[in-house]
């Protein structure tokens, strides 16, 4: 199966998708930030993809600076036209950030890589 393209991937303090328009309201996009660590963080993921044949399967990951996984959530595609775009927002929840650093968003299908993004953590 071909894996759908990237078209978007964003973190926000907050995603709003209204449901009489489908329209997605994104607050606060950020990728640095200056945080008193250590602390926690919870933000939204927003993701837009297209090229999808046929259901799809992946992944939200957060890594932190030493790679360590700190977060995964599950997203499915539906079966959609593969010329349509595809938006979706999922929420990380109180994720323990311990120092500054590199993070890294990302997106996977079957291991694999599909698209990722820095976020800066200085200290605060």
């Amino acid at each position: 199966m071909v894996p759908p393209t990237v078209l978007t991937l964003l973190a926000a303090d907050r995603v709003v998708r209204h449901r009489d328009t489908g329209r997605y309201d994104l607050y606060g996009v950020f990728h640095a930030l200056n945080l008193k660590l250590p602390t926690t963080l919870t933000f939204a993921a927003y993701y837009c993809f297209t090229g999808c044949h046929g259901a799809a399967y992946l992944d939200v990951v957060l890594l932190a600076t030493d790679d360590a996984e700190l977060a995964r959530g599950p997203v499915c595609i539906p079966p959609a036209d593969p010329l349509s775009i595809v938006a979706s927002c999922g929420t990380f929840e109180a994720l323990p950030i311990a120092r500054p650093g590199t993070y890294r968003l990302r997106i996977e299908h079957a291991g694999a890589v599909l698209a990722e993004r820095p976020i800066l953590i200085g200290p605060g």
